[in-house]
């Protein structure tokens, strides 16, 4: 677990519900690079013998994370964009993911020319929860044929499936931090 960011979360992050927390102001709306630069580091130690050629995010929460690992794991990132895609219907790779935030269902979409067949491919997130986003981003992968090498993310929400169900397959998952679970309006973080 890296300090800073636990530090932060303790600190900074508003607690919403007993199963939701805001953390704009270091990691989804104003950006601590000090702490980004940090989980890009932890990410590119856990899998820099991996041979990465892809890092895979979604739009938009998880790109500046994703570009800390790209960085020093020297491979472009792709973001899947949220919304339809009319100029590119019959070139893209598309799946529908659940927001638990906002309670709605989202298409998401990458073009082909970026995601190819046998590429190792390592997802990038801010958050897991229930694994919408994350298996969205699989179901993207498994389409173009590719694989995915990896899970990374910022904030686990231990006390959600998504976590468990992606080791359950075998995938391995790096989490920068684990929130256990909520309690009286504070956030109580697993040590790891």
């Amino acid at each position: 677990m890296i300090k800073e960011l636990k530090e932060k979360i303790l600190k900074e992050a508003i607690v919403v519900n007993d199963s939701m927390v805001k953390v704009d102001g270091f990691l989804n709306h104003r950006l601590n690079i000090e702490i980004l630069q940090k989980m890009g580091t932890v990410f590119y130690e856990a899998f820099k013998e991996d041979h990465i050629d892809l890092i895979l995010t979604i739009e938009a929460s998880g790109i500046a994370l994703a570009i800390m690992a790209a960085q020093k794991l020297n491979v472009p990132v792709l973001f899947a964009k949220k919304g339809n895609n009319t100029l590119h219907q019959e070139n893209i790779y598309s799946t529908i993911v659940h927001s638990a935030t906002k309670n709605i269902d989202t298409s998401i979409y990458i073009s082909q020319d970026y995601l190819k067949k046998d590429m190792r491919v390592l997802i990038i997130d801010d958050f897991l929860a229930k694994g919408n986003a994350v298996f969205g981003l699989m179901n993207l992968i498994e389409k173009a044929e590719a694989e995915c090498v990896g899970v990374c993310i910022a904030i686990e929400k231990g006390f959600e499936e998504g976590g468990k169900q992606i080791r359950a397959q075998g995938i391995k998952l790096v989490s920068c931090a684990v929130i256990d679970h909520i309690e009286n309006g504070l956030v109580i973080l697993r040590d790891e």
